[in-house]
């Protein structure tokens, strides 16, 4: 069976011993980017996921345009069936 050793001290434990309180501040940086698709290679994800998001929502408002265009008689202004949770479908 093995024993415990003691601890070396070196000679600058002696001038300065270890702090058990000893505290630190740091900064950690995460980039997180996209590989293998030519047309984001590289880029920060945050900012191609939020370009992505507006995209999606530009379409989706566009299609909600347009639907109220078309069936404008079925969807009054200010009046959705996909909003009003009140009214079974």
């Amino acid at each position: 069976m093995g024993s415990i050793q003691p601890r070396v001290r070196s000679r600058s434990d002696k001038v300065n011993p270890p702090d058990p309180y000893f505290q630190f501040q740091h900064n950690i940086t995460v980039f997180v980017s996209f590989d293998k698709i030519s047309v984001v290679l590289g880029q920060e994800a945050i900012g191609v996921l939020d370009k992505m998001a507006s995209i999606v929502e530009g379409v989706l408002l566009a299609i909600e345009a347009e639907t109220r265009r078309l069936f404008s008689e079925r969807f009054p202004l200010g009046a959705c069936p996909l909003y009003d949770l009140t009214t079974p479908n």
